[in-house]
């Protein structure tokens, strides 16, 4: 425990009295007797530099803490080994001077090395507690140690050490119970926070509001939403906004986002203090629980309120949207993110890189390219997250070359190039055929540090085995081996990428050398046969895994059903429902649905039905399925049977939309009861149906079609007045309807309008007035042949 003594270490410290150790105002004999020496002779011992000494220096610079850390660090950085008394004497001079900062990195250092034990050095920090340090000096040292521990993920350690100074009556200091609090919960100890607040509570801590908030956040963490409410209730203090705030976020985070919503509205009703993060979660909330409607009715009330939505607020409405993945949900996030441009905000790079992926899930690749340009034009800054969409983007437009310039770009402004970059832009070349620049991107990144991983190499091995580069392939799997990666799933992909370069013998080949076989290696051939239209063979593979009791995951088996269903093989199609049917998995709704949608489509009726009762007897369909059934029945004249299942449906609620009632009033036969056919109309009214073009259209067809020509404009007026705009579709029935009614006048008035409507030109007009009249003649001619017998 020593290092030589030298002048160097003495002016250093720039020692100003000879006489330090006389003048030193306490004694510390305790811990210098915790201290040992070392020394192999006794005429070594002047030359000996220990901790005795190193102690006595310490204590001489209490009045200077820098330069006595200073000091520290330099004995630490020559070798010195400190024991308990030097730790002791450093920390006690830093707990004078309140450096917290100091403190902490003391302790984690100590934590860290695991120099000394920890609780040597704390009975050595609070002895001759009379004189020094004080009890406030020792609280410093305390919240240091517990915030040391807890940084150190030590929670356990943590929590034993926050109970350390009550033996000298001290209660812990509260921003230190919070902190210990709030990261035993982020570690998921939920359970033991409250036990924390709980002692701490009895021994006569008293808390404060953020406290609190921590107490409901490890409430509604674990669930417990009655038990938070109640805590809340029995509040003395008022709650501060962001006590409520926690409140909110508790109850929406426990999909009670509407009940979240509700309590904000009224304490804001009371002028109680709201933070606007309140409504982030409230619409976070919604988002997470699919309620895109009272999402926007939380923007609009907003509004009302002359609220304006922050950053964080537009984040959580777009990124809840983009999740979605939809085109309607994304023209919904393009309406208002010109909505946030009108009120002077715009997303922030998170959320335009969301805009922009959801954009890419679409295939929307061309308008990813267009805004990433237009964004990166404004001076924009763009992060590594960002680019790598670009290049994605340009990549799946075939522009490699143009991927590549914004990739060297990053490497410009010096922006951390990893994985991922290289990744996608070696999945561009190999999309195009270009393996070998992939390989010297692969090159690339092994010199530069950058580690491949399994998603790398699945992109190479697909591009080798499109290719049939089989040797290459082989290279890229004893890579992977040498690197401890497993080649599980690339594995799959060599299987299908070998089917897709149309060498399915290869395929089976390397299927049937593999040493293990897993179940997925068999629908990734299946997967390879249905790329190449092998159907049969598909099917085969199926059925033999299938009768040896295996089931190839979902994605394979349902991509399999739906080709044999379209290329009209219902048979076989049936064939594998059945086995599905067998399988331990969950009701496959999906295939009930395209197999009673095939059997409608060829107008068998019996096999949709059996298949439909089927479904009713392992769980009640939905609309979409009872739609299926009733426009099958109505297109074989079946109306009596579609009206049937209308009405079964109805008890057990499930309610018809608009597409449900398009489709059986297209299929009321035309001589039919027309007050039935008023009351299906007035009971879509009444349950406030949304009607869409499709609907106007269909009753004005079914309308002109019983010369009711009258009625059908006046519903078209209706439908204009509603909002919505009649296409080519529309118009060409109603112009029939006029022109086999012989009314002149509005039939070239009808075509006229869709002439001024941009549907066409005179010549479009011209030609569609031939093809009327030709239809006009037709059903003239129908109606004067003599009924059948």
């Amino acid at each position: 425990m020593w290092v030589p003594k030298t002048i160097i270490l003495f002016n250093l410290i720039k020692i100003k009295k000879q006489n330090f150790l006389k003048s030193r105002p306490f004694t510390y004999s305790a811990a210098v007797a915790a201290t040992t020496t070392t020394s192999s002779s006794e005429d070594d011992e002047d030359r000996r530099f220990d901790s005795y000494k190193a102690v006595d220096l310490l204590y001489s610079l209490r009045n200077e803490p820098n330069t006595a850390l200073s000091f520290f660090r330099h004995l630490t950085n020559q070798g010195f080994h400190h024991d308990v008394s030097t730790y002791a004497a450093i920390i006690k001079i830093l707990c004078i001077w309140n450096d917290n900062f100091a403190l902490v990195s003391m302790f984690s250092d100590i934590i860290a090395r695991n120099t000394v034990v920890i609780d040597d050095l704390w009975q050595s920090i609070t002895e001759e507690e009379q004189n020094y340090p004080t009890p406030s000096s020792v609280r410093v040292a305390h919240d240091a140690l517990i915030k040391s521990y807890a940084n150190a993920g030590m929670l356990v350690e943590a929590y034993n050490a926050l109970f350390l100074t009550s033996r000298r009556g001290c209660v812990p200091d509260v921003w230190t119970c919070n902190y210990l609090m709030n990261k035993l919960i982020c570690d998921g100890k939920v359970d033991m926070s409250l036990t924390l607040y709980r002692q701490l509570e009895s021994r006569g801590f008293q808390p404060d509001m953020y406290t609190h908030s921590i107490v409901l956040k490890a409430y509604f963490k674990k669930g417990c939403v009655q038990d938070a409410v109640t805590y809340f209730e029995s509040l003395v203090t008022p709650p501060d906004a962001f006590c409520r705030s926690t409140v909110i976020e508790g109850l929406c985070t426990n999909q009670e986002s509407g009940m979240g919503f509700q309590i904000l509205q009224i304490w804001r009703e009371k002028n109680f203090p709201i933070l606007i993060y309140a409504y982030t979660v409230v619409i976070r909330g919604f988002c997470n629980e699919k309620r895109f409607d009272m999402a926007d009715k939380v923007i609009l009330d907003m509004e009302e309120q002359g609220i304006l939505p922050d950053e964080d607020c537009c984040s959580a409405f777009i990124n809840g949207y983009c999740k979605v993945g939809t085109l309607e949900a994304l023209i919904k996030v393009l309406d208002f993110q010109d909505y946030m441009l009108s009120k002077g905000l715009e997303p922030n790079l998170k959320s335009f890189s969301c805009i922009l992926q959801c954009m890419s899930r679409l295939g929307m690749y061309r308008d990813v390219v267009n805004k990433f340009n237009e964004f990166k034009s404004q001076g924009r800054v763009i992060d590594e997250v960002l680019y790598n969409i670009g290049i994605g983007a340009l990549c799946n437009i075939g522009k490699v070359d143009e991927a590549l310039v914004i990739f060297d770009d990053m490497k410009v402004k010096e922006l951390k190039l990893d994985v991922m970059h290289y990744t996608t832009l070696m999945n561009g070349y190999c999309l195009h055929g270009e393996v070998l620049k992939a390989r010297e991107l692969l090159e690339e990144m092994e010199k530069i540090g950058v580690e491949p991983d399994t998603v790398t190499y699945n992109i190479l091995a697909r591009g080798y085995s499109i290719s049939g580069q089989t040797s290459e392939v082989h290279r890229i799997l004893k890579c992977m081996k040498e690197r401890g990666l497993k080649p599980d799933e690339v594995h799959n992909t060599i299987i299908e990428g070998l089917c897709v370069g149309g060498r399915v013998n290869d395929a089976e080949q390397f299927l049937v050398e593999l040493e293990e076989k897993s179940l997925d290696n068999y629908a990734a051939l299946i997967n390879g046969y249905c790329e190449k239209n092998r159907f049969e063979d598909a099917y085969k593979l199926f059925d033999w895994l299938a009768k040896k009791g295996k089931l190839v995951k979902k994605r394979s088996y349902y991509d399999l059903f739906k080709n044999l269903l379209r290329i009209g093989d219902n048979d076989k199609a049936r064939e594998m429902f059945k086995h599905v049917l067998r399988s331990d998995t969950e009701c496959p709704t999906m295939m009930y649905r395209e197999l009673i949608l095939a059997f409608c489509r060829h107008r068998d009726m019996k096999m949709a039905r059996d298949c439909f009762d089927d479904l009713l007897l392992r769980g009640i369909p939905d609309v979409y399925i009872y739609t299926i059934m009733i426009d099958g029945y109505c297109k074989k004249n079946c109306f009596q049977e579609a009206y049937r299942l209308f009405e079964d449906m109805k008890t057990k609620n499930i309610y018809p939309d608009v597409v449900t009632y398009t489709v059986l009033l297209h299929g009321y036969p035309t001589d039919g009861n027309k007050e039935k056919y008023d009351d299906i109309c007035k009971e879509m009214r009444e349950l406030g149906v949304s009607t869409d073009l499709k609907y106007y259209t269909v009753l004005i067809d079914k309308l002109c079609r019983t010369h009711n020509v009258d009625e059908a404009i006046r519903l078209f007026n209706l439908m204009i007045e509603s909002g919505l705009e009649a296409d080519v579709v529309t118009y060409t029935i109603l112009t029939f309807g006029c022109k086999i009614m012989g009314d002149e006048e509005k039939t070239k008035s009808f075509l006229d309008e869709m002439v001024s409507k941009g549907m066409g030109d005179a010549r479009t007009s011209s030609i569609l007035e031939h093809a009327i009249n030709k239809r006009c003649q037709y059903e003239e001619q129908r109606r004067s042949l003599p009924a059948a017998g």
